[in-house]
């Protein structure tokens, strides 16, 4: 018998403290759960609460392990919210030592409803398009034949042969939907997987003899991205990749940026990590037409390993933030959220530090921060000291900060770093005083 399952044979024992135990873990798994699959649907806690029709502070209460005053009602709104149904039900006790023995973050996440593979083929959104069936008659008896030749796709992704499907959407949507109808097992998407694996490796000479090269390697490349096979594909799109160092010009800008999105999804392992990073600090991929937030996607769709799906879901909430230009505690919400030492964040100091001062420092921004990297003074000073260079008019930090640094100063006397930074980001304060 294990360990763990000693100690609850011996403490449960006492009816008091197992009563205070399930509550206690009932309350952390309730509100970790909906924590976890809010990041799962890359929601904010802004955002959840604007679903259900509450302020952000309640989800922030709800999400909190220390939460104890639940609600059924505010319970069936977050679950219809997040995409899923709420199971109450009364257990026995050995049921709550298996729990807790299953306990983790990939255990408490759920599928939406559309993204449940028990549904996938057998429940249809709405009707299928009649240009969807008219592609799914000619596409699939195609890719079942194995033809000599595989001039159909070839020229369906530049438009010719489909019927007038508009001019909304390109013609790898159509093909996607065509094969997206059947569902995850589908056998055409085997078989469109492979047509894919034959002609991404010579995608650029392909193009050379066709009559409209730009949109072909659009839809080829988007097919990739969608189709995501990182086993057959990440090798090709990344000989592409180098290839364009040397030549930047050979593909259009639309045609890069398909590339990149293809890119981004079918990463085999961590070596593009260091890619992404440098493009955050610097906000130009090397090659491709990349910023900020594709590098974000980027460092998102590497292979998830445990770290990197903390990073992931805290990315995303970050992303969000930042294209929304939400208040900034939004950001350190999803630093806290990403749950990784301040190491790990090194090449983003400065891209935070800049969107810090855009939003501007106030004390609930510097409490928030206070507790994201509370155990090192060190980050706090380099933190608000590049945030405070970006200001584009000096203002004055929250004396709670000064206070601190200042107590830290009488630890550190001999750190002329941590003596000119205190001098620096006192220089507003002195000044308004002076005033």
């Amino acid at each position: 018998m294990s360990a763990p399952r000693q100690s609850f044979l011996a403490e449960f024992t006492d009816p008091e403290y197992r009563q205070f135990y399930a509550e206690q873990h009932l309350n952390a798994t309730l509100a970790t759960q909906i924590s976890v699959i809010r990041e799962q649907r890359g929601l904010t806690q802004s955002r959840l609460a604007e679903k259900i029709g509450k302020h952000q502070t309640a989800i922030s209460r709800i999400e909190n392990v220390n939460y104890a005053r639940w609600n059924i009602t505010t319970l069936k709104q977050i679950s219809k919210a997040l995409g899923c149904w709420l199971n109450v039900r009364l257990e026995s006790w050995g049921r709550l030592v298996e729990d807790v023995e299953e306990y983790s973050v990939e255990s408490l996440r759920r599928d939406r409803f559309e993204d449940d593979p028990f549904f996938w083929g057998s429940v249809q959104a709405g009707p299928v398009p009649e240009a969807v069936r008219w592609v799914q008659q000619r596409l699939f008896p195609w890719l079942q034949s194995h033809p000599d030749s595989d001039q159909m796709i070839v020229d369906w992704l530049q438009g010719r042969g489909l019927p007038p499907v508009g001019d909304q959407d390109p013609p790898h949507v159509w093909i996607t939907r065509a094969i997206e109808t059947e569902g995850l097992e589908s056998p055409h998407r085997a078989l469109l997987i492979g047509w894919l694996a034959r002609y991404i490796p010579i995608a650029r000479e392909t193009a050379k003899n066709v009559e409209d090269p730009d949109a072909f390697l659009i839809g080829l490349f988007s097919l990739a991205a969608t189709f995501r096979v990182p086993k057959l594909f990440a090798e090709w799109l990344e000989a592409i990749c180098r290839d364009l160092a040397s030549d930047p010009y050979s593909l259009s800008e639309p045609a890069k940026a398909a590339l990149l999105s293809a890119l981004i999804r079918n990463q085999r392992d961590l070596g593009m990590k260091e890619v992404w990073l440098e493009t955050i600090r610097t906000g130009a991929h090397p090659f491709l037409p990349a910023d900020e937030i594709d590098a974000f996607e980027g460092l998102k769709w590497l292979p998830p390993l445990p770290n990197l799906r903390a990073l992931a879901a805290g990315l995303k909430c970050m992303q969000e933030a930042i294209l929304l230009r939400r208040a900034p505690l939004d950001l350190v919400s999803a630093m806290r959220d990403i749950q990784l030492s301040f190491e790990d964040f090194v090449q983003l100091d400065q891209f935070l530090a800049r969107e810090l001062a855009d939003c501007g420092w106030d004390a609930d921004l510097f409490k928030a921060w206070r507790d994201v990297f509370a155990s090192t003074y060190e980050d706090q000073i380099r933190l608000a000291t590049q945030a405070y260079a970006f200001e584009r008019e000096p203002t004055v930090l929250p004396n709670e900060f000064l206070r601190l640094l200042r107590e830290e100063r009488e630890v550190r006397q001999d750190d002329p770093e941590l003596a000119e930074a205190i001098e620096c980001l006192e220089a507003p304060l002195k000044s308004a005083q002076a005033a």
